[in-house]
């Protein structure tokens, strides 16, 4: 019976937990550390191409499994940036309108 327990255990464990690395070749950056003060105060603004955008979040962003780098959204843009925290492309949330 003991040994039946043991086994429960485990599967319980391979099903309901996500086993993070201990390790990784390169530290991940804080975003909170870094993006928060941009949520939480309504003046501070993300600069793209000297217009002022309001962050409305930010996170990791993976690729082939692995964690490629971090994004930023802004109300029109999204940002991406690699794990040495270079800017890699931006996408547009909306298209542009334009007015005849």
């Amino acid at each position: 019976m003991r040994k039946y327990k043991n086994n429960l255990k485990f599967i319980d464990i391979l099903y309901n937990y996500v086993i993070v690395p201990r390790h990784s070749p390169k530290p991940m950056i804080n975003l909170d550390e870094r993006y928060h003060d941009y949520l939480t105060n309504p003046t501070k603004k993300f600069r793209i191409d000297g217009v002022g955008e309001k962050v409305t979040g930010y996170g990791y962003h993976c690729e082939d499994g692995d964690i490629a780098g971090h994004y930023i959204t802004t109300e029109n843009y999204k940002l991406f940036y690699n794990r040495n925290e270079q800017f890699v492309r931006m996408e547009a949330l909306r298209e542009a309108v334009i007015e005849a």
